[in-house]
């Protein structure tokens, strides 16, 4: 099967088309795994990165971030992004190995940890008094 795909390039272009155009008021960016689940983080994170850093874009990020990648990259993930989330194709490890034989539950649950983790150290910051 031929797949098609963008680079970051090329999402970023057409999003900030869009977006001053006033046809959409921010990105929604999903991914299927290209060659490992860490370079295809790379790849997502590189967008949201030239986005907020290199064109100051303004608008709303949404990434999903891909179960196996390492947790330091769904942390910088989180950086760029006004919401992250994580894709979950199947519900039980039984039709993962039937429909997506290289994902694993297991793994899958600890990145939703992790995220979930990260998520609360946030709200624990935002809580403490400043100390000055």
């Amino acid at each position: 099967m031929c797949r098609a795909r963008f680079t970051p390039d090329e999402v970023v272009r057409l999003t900030l088309d869009f977006y001053k155009r006033n046809l959409i008021e921010g990105l929604f960016l999903s991914s299927g795994i290209i060659r490992s689940a860490d370079y295809t983080m790379e790849l997502v994170i590189d967008v949201a990165r030239k986005l907020r850093d290199e064109h100051q874009f303004r608008g709303y990020i949404h990434l999903k971030t891909v179960p196996e990648a390492s947790p330091a990259l769904i942390e910088r993930a989180g950086r760029y992004a006004d919401r992250i989330s994580i894709n979950i194709e199947l519900p039980t490890q039984q039709g993962l190995a039937k429909l997506a034989p290289e994902k694993n539950l297991a793994r899958t649950q600890e990145g939703m940890s992790h995220i979930r983790g990260k998520i609360d150290e946030r709200h624990a910051e935002k809580r403490k008094p400043d100390a000055g």
